[in-house]
């Protein structure tokens, strides 16, 4: 039997390679045909995946005229951060007493790695990192659904590039590389209360959500 969920995870991770490399637009169409043939999978899971991708809010299904990219407005833009801070918060203060001394290492090389990366100019790097950071926590939160939603509300920032000015882009993924330092810091000092508040007002500020490009 086919995996839906699996296939809807492989549909997506193509559909942001294929963006990232200009290959397909936000404004295109989106066809079962294409997506079958470069996946080599037939087009019944990837019809299934494209639904499901519609029914999370990520695609925009027309009855005739097939898929394509939602558009989010600046108020859904704002609106996602907002909701995904709550959640990245409440994750953080239910994971803090599980993570382990080799999870602190862990999230501490992710940082280093991070800020190489910004220096290098590595910003789809840069992404998975930060994500691979957030994860580490988010992964021993015990709560599926917190988890589960954390991943669903990410998916709306589909592209993962920024909508600013290419010279701003290291001084604010600094900042934000540097806010990472402090959410570990204050895993390691067991101030959870302060953590999921630093998580919510400041590290998923909605003032952040007009950077992510839309």
């Amino acid at each position: 039997m086919i995996n839906s969920s699996s296939q809807k995870e492989k549909v997506y991770l193509f559909l942001t390679e294929q963006l990232r490399n200009g290959e397909l637009q936000k404004k295109d169409k989106l066809s079962e045909q294409y997506f079958a043939e470069k996946l080599n999978i037939s087009r019944t899971p990837v019809r299934e995946a494209l639904f499901q991708l519609a029914a999370d809010g990520i695609l925009e299904h027309t009855p005739r005229k097939g898929f394509k990219i939602k558009e989010i407005t600046e108020k859904n833009r704002e609106d996602i951060y907002e909701l995904i801070g709550t959640l990245d918060g409440k994750s953080a203060f239910l994971a803090g007493p599980h993570l382990t001394e080799s999870d602190f290492k862990h999230m501490q090389f992710l940082i280093e790695t991070m800020n190489s990366a910004i220096k290098n100019e590595l910003y789809t790097k840069y992404n998975e990192l930060q994500r691979e950071f957030h994860n580490v926590y988010q992964s021993k939160c015990q709560n599926d659904l917190i988890f589960e939603n954390l991943e669903k509300y990410n998916r709306f920032f589909i592209d993962e590039n920024y909508n600013i000015n290419s010279s701003q882009i290291q001084e604010i993924l600094y900042k934000t590389n540097s806010e990472h330092q402090k959410i570990l810091d204050y895993f390691i000092a067991g101030d959870f209360i302060t953590l999921r508040e630093f998580i919510e007002k400041i590290h998923w500020r909605i003032e952040g959500a007009k950077y992510d490009t839309w």
